[in-house]
């Protein structure tokens, strides 16, 4: 079987392709989200070896004029309120990877707040219909509707499909910034698999502690259910398969993992914060600094083929010893697999990140792979002020009292829902323990901050320290 035009015994080097889906108005600006940061960080000059692809939040397009512009401006409104090119933001996805994918290649996706829920319906996508050959352009639509689908006959319709038409694929790496469980500010919607997958093999998620918007609830990792009426809560058990929680009908793909390698890690500061895009881009100390590196560690950790530009890192304030310690790093690995751009400050290493925490009553844990140079800059940045929308921009207070479904699951992965007011209330959080970035306790130490994180446990707190 060919693949994307390739015969199989043509000498091919499989690729990394890296997706990078910016949040609700997100494009490149002044005040750039840490999407957009991290895109500007990968190598873009080695198609042979890396395929990159940034999507902006904005909804759509126009072309220049003042009536494109008030279109454009209608078209930003109407997303933000009511996802309306939800579907296009993960069809746009889906078509780049069916253009580009090669079998070998490892696809890596990342996104922030609805960006990283359209990065996880894509991989709901693939997951249920899998991946078109190249050029299968007029089937995408035929595909995206059969991957909303909802109805047992779908399920076996989807499998189908998948069987008759698509590639199995893999997720290597998906990592989000604070994603939402609402993707439209007064019009909710969900979509099949975007909680969780088989076909993906590192899922890293930084949530923030601070934020208490009404339409701005953590979309977390969905755990499982002990049972079948604990999970029929469950807000995808409504948009899967009503009739059967279980996901009778759907066929198991037999590409992807036995079971996904999840981290979620919560940190200090509201939604922006978290993912970028409060302060001015060129504000040397911000605290959405330390998400990003940490999600650049968790992905030199995982080895996943990703290359970054070193002359980019360092321009952004990022030595290459606070993601690629040098100290310990080139004496442990023998075949560094993780490459950085040839340039002034020309290397090329890897790492092994681990993920080390401590019981509360420790206190964090040291890791030898968190270099001096990565402390002292979160230690920097974890003084900086929180960007609290609801202080700063007052419209937001009139969803907070406007009714809203939620749902949530408890520690024991129960699903409740309830209709009520926010009233500026905090998130909760329900596992336990639950991991907390070292610069949460940090901040909480610091006595002219007067820190205490906003978010609430559902239980006992209980806190895994991880850098």
């Amino acid at each position: 079987m060919e693949s994307a035009g390739v015969p199989q015994d043509a000498a091919y080097t499989p690729r990394t392709l890296v997706l990078c889906f910016d949040g609700t108005d997100g494009s490149y600006g002044a005040n750039n989200t840490n999407i957009v940061k991290f895109f500007s960080l990968l190598r873009r000059d080695c198609p042979e070896e890396q395929s990159v692809y940034y999507q902006p939040g904005v909804g759509t397009y126009e072309a220049p004029g003042i009536m494109g512009t008030i279109r454009q401006k209608i078209a930003m409104l109407t997303d933000s309120a009511f996802a309306m090119y939800l579907d296009a933001h993960v069809m746009g996805g889906y078509t780049y990877l069916m253009d580009n994918y090669v079998d070998g290649d490892r696809i890596c996706l990342f996104g922030f707040s609805r960006g990283a829920y359209t990065a996880r319906a894509l991989a709901g996508m693939l997951y249920k219909v899998g991946l078109l050959p190249k050029d299968n352009t007029e089937q995408i639509g035929l595909a995206y509707n059969m991957y909303k689908g909802t109805s047992k006959s779908n399920a076996q319709l989807a499998t189908g499909f998948r069987e008759t038409f698509s590639r199995l694929v893999e997720i290597e790496f998906l990592g989000c910034w604070d994603t939402v469980s609402s993707v439209g500010v007064f019009w909710g919607r969900h979509l099949p698999f975007s909680a969780s997958t088989t076909i993906i093999k590192r899922f890293r998620h930084a949530i923030s502690l601070d934020e208490h918007r009404a339409r701005f609830q953590p979309n977390t990792w969905h755990r499982d259910a002990p049972n079948k009426s604990s999970a029929s809560g469950d807000p995808e058990s409504g948009t899967l398969y009503p009739s059967s929680a279980d996901k009778e009908g759907l066929s198991q793909p037999s590409a992807g993992p036995t079971q996904t390698d999840v981290l979620e890690v919560w940190f200090a500061g509201c939604h922006s914060d978290v993912g970028g895009g409060a302060t001015p881009s060129d504000q040397v100390h911000c605290l959405g600094n330390i998400p990003l590196r940490w999600m650049l560690r968790q992905i030199v950790e995982a080895q996943c083929g990703i290359q970054f530009d070193s002359d980019a890192l360092t321009q952004m304030g990022i030595p290459l010893s606070m993601i690629y310690p040098v100290a310990t790093v080139m004496s442990r690995f023998a075949r560094p697999e993780v490459k950085v751009k040839e340039g002034k400050n020309d290397t090329t290493r890897s790492s092994n990140v681990n993920m080390l925490s401590a019981p509360e009553t420790s206190g964090p844990a040291s890791d030898p792979l968190y270099g001096p140079e990565a402390a002292q800059a979160d230690m920097e940045d974890a003084t900086q002020a929180i960007n609290d929308a609801l202080v700063q921009q007052k419209i937001w207070w009139l969803l907070e009292i406007i009714p809203f479904h939620q749902s949530w699951q408890d520690e024991n992965g129960r699903w409740h829902n309830a209709w009520r007011w926010n009233l500026g209330r905090p998130r909760a959080i329900a596992t336990n323990p639950s991991n907390l970035h070292v610069t949460v306790q940090q901040r909480m130490n610091n006595p002219s901050l007067k820190y205490t994180p906003r978010a609430v446990w559902r239980t006992k707190p209980s806190a895994n320290w991880v850098v």
